[in-house]
């Protein structure tokens, strides 16, 4: 009869490597005897079993570990080096001085736009959506060579509703600074051709309100009121 590993899996399962006799069946559990009577209907010769039992009895034999393999011969240098790896660049921080200016900043230009939506609340508000900061250089070569022009017969709503943002937010003299108001280009080019706008003393207000232009501006508020 061929020993195969499923009888000697069943022998062991009887109690074969515990030590457990073949015939004795006072010793088993019943675990162990249901796996002997398994063993015996498939070994119903005696001689059968037993040589299967004894098999299960011995442990399997343990095979040698693998012997490692030596090292190839390192190859003929090139004379190329050898590149490495390059360090990882460090993550900047994150800037949050800088992103709470740009959210404060965004949040001043909303309510510049809604504040100037009282006097105009048509295309192209006199204050820019977009929160990026014009430098002041921009107004400074407008003020000396306007490119937007108009007359004072022809200033609108929209020419109007800046010069009541610029008195609302600048100085009691009608000074300003149009950076800080992100005022639209255009609009303060067509307030520089009607010599609406003059320059000031104050770096931080680098343009003024005309007389003239103050009058309008309070005639604006007055019919907005």
């Amino acid at each position: 009869m061929r020993i195969t590993s499923k009888l000697i899996a069943l022998a062991r399962s009887a109690g074969a490597l515990a030590g457990v006799a073949v015939a004795a069946s006072a010793e088993r559990t019943p675990e162990q005897q249901a796996a002997y009577a398994a063993l015996l209907a498939a070994c119903p010769n005696s001689a059968d079993l037993e040589a299967v039992y004894a098999r299960a009895a011995q442990a399997d034999p343990v095979k040698p570990a693998a012997k490692p393999q030596p090292k190839a011969d390192a190859k003929p240098s090139t004379g190329k080096a050898k590149r490495t790896a390059k360090p990882e660049k460090p993550s900047k921080p994150a800037n949050t001085a800088k992103q709470a200016e740009i959210s404060e900043r965004v949040a001043l230009v909303g309510k510049l736009r809604a504040l100037v939506s009282g006097f105009y609340n048509g295309p192209s508000p006199a204050v820019r959506s977009n929160a990026k900061r014009f430098t002041v250089a921009i107004y400074s070569d407008l003020f000396a060579a306007p490119k937007h022009r108009t007359t004072l017969a022809k200033l609108t709503e929209r020419d109007e509703s800046a010069l009541a943002l610029i008195l609302k937010h600048g100085t009691k003299a009608g000074a300003f600074d149009p950076v800080a108001l992100n005022l639209d280009a255009g609009i303060f080019s067509r307030l520089c051709s009607v010599g609406y706008i003059i320059e000031a003393a104050d770096p931080t207000a680098p343009f003024a309100l005309s007389t003239a232009a103050l009058t309008n501006a309070r005639r604006v508020l007055k019919r907005a009121a």
